[in-house]
């Protein structure tokens, strides 16, 4: 149920929702997905006549009222993709209100420190709507809402990603960067060798000559690929990929993931464990209808669905492949 451009709540089972108040009209969506059906629903609604009220003034986020000297102004609408290396400036949305099904980023490199200045998305309880998120080292922190992010400082690189669905859409966000360059550790310098004191010349014994040694052949020593550290991966962008890695994170990549979709995602590396630490899938009997299914060796370790979260698995082989089938 819809009002005033927000949800006044999404149901579903057969609780009865509590009584619902709308402002100035209201929509109601009804959604179904192409497996189990229900009997339906019935509502009773009254409306009242509406007495104008004096618009409320939007909040806008001003921008600088005069350009600053060097800085940059980037936006998640122009720059998607875009890495940043060192200096300081402005990242926003780049919309007046950020569309629906959006997925874009920017990259800041260097030590870096992120101020925000103004947010306000969709809400939910874990932001599994509309969100922003900040990645760093492997480590990922979502926002969503009104609230302010807290300014934080990194080192290295970290990515700020906008994420949104396909219904209600907030203002967006603005934040104040400040990226220092790493510097390089000094080299250690060389002892300065003592300077030679030439020996006194004493006449060198006849030597006979040693039989000639055929020298073993030089065996050129074959360079070690070393994976990728730590990555945070996810099927709805990297489907069809295989990266080579030692550790990181693997989710589908959507809020809700579409139906009718196979994705694949595979990872080179020694012999692996793999542990589940969240799973919502539509349940059957034997997952044939939504499931995720890993592979190692030649062999399938499990297809998986429901919700109950599988036990650690050990891969062999030298890779493993993830596959989301809806």
């Amino acid at each position: 149920v819809l009002s005033g451009g927000a949800s006044l709540g999404r149901f579903c089972g057969n609780a009865l929702p509590g009584e619902l108040v709308a402002m100035g009209g209201f929509t109601v969506v009804l959604t179904s997905d192409a497996r189990v059906g229900g009997s339906g629903f019935d509502l009773e609604f009254e409306c009242g006549p509406i007495t104008p009220t004096p618009p409320t003034p939007v909040p806008t986020t001003p921008a600088p009222p005069t350009p600053v000297p060097g800085a940059q102004y980037l936006t998640l609408r122009a720059d998607d993709g875009a890495t940043v290396s060192g200096g300081f400036g402005f990242l926003s949305d780049g919309y007046g209100s950020y569309p629906a099904d959006t997925d874009k980023a920017v990259t800041f490199e260097g030590n870096c420190e992120l101020r925000w200045t103004s947010f306000d998305l969709e809400a939910s309880d874990n932001c599994e709507w509309d969100h922003v998120v900040v990645t760093s080292g492997g480590a990922s922190q979502k926002y969503c809402g009104g609230a302010l992010p807290p300014a934080a400082s990194f080192s290295g690189s970290v990515t700020v990603a906008l994420y949104s669905d396909a219904m209600v859409e907030g203002r967006g966000f603005d934040l104040e960067f400040q990226c220092e360059p790493v510097t390089p550790a000094p080299p250690t310098p060389k002892p300065t060798p003592a300077p030679l004191t030439p020996a006194p010349l004493t006449p060198e014994p006849v030597v006979t000559p040693e039989p000639v040694v055929t020298p073993e052949p030089v065996v050129t020593p074959v360079p070690v690929v070393t994976p990728a550290p730590s990555v945070a991966l996810t099927l709805r962008r990297d489907s069809g990929r295989t990266v080579a890695a030692t550790a990181g994170t693997i989710s589908d990549g959507w809020a809700t993931y579409p139906d009718a979709t196979r994705r694949e995602l595979t990872v080179r590396g020694a012999s692996c464990a793999v542990r589940f630490t969240s799973l919502d899938l539509e349940g059957s009997d034997s997952c044939e209808w939504d499931n995720v299914e890993v592979l190692s060796g030649g062999a399938s370790l499990g297809r998986f669905c429901g919700n109950e979260l599988p036990g650690e698995l050990l891969t062999e082989g030298g890779s493993f492949t993830v596959v989301l089938t809806s």
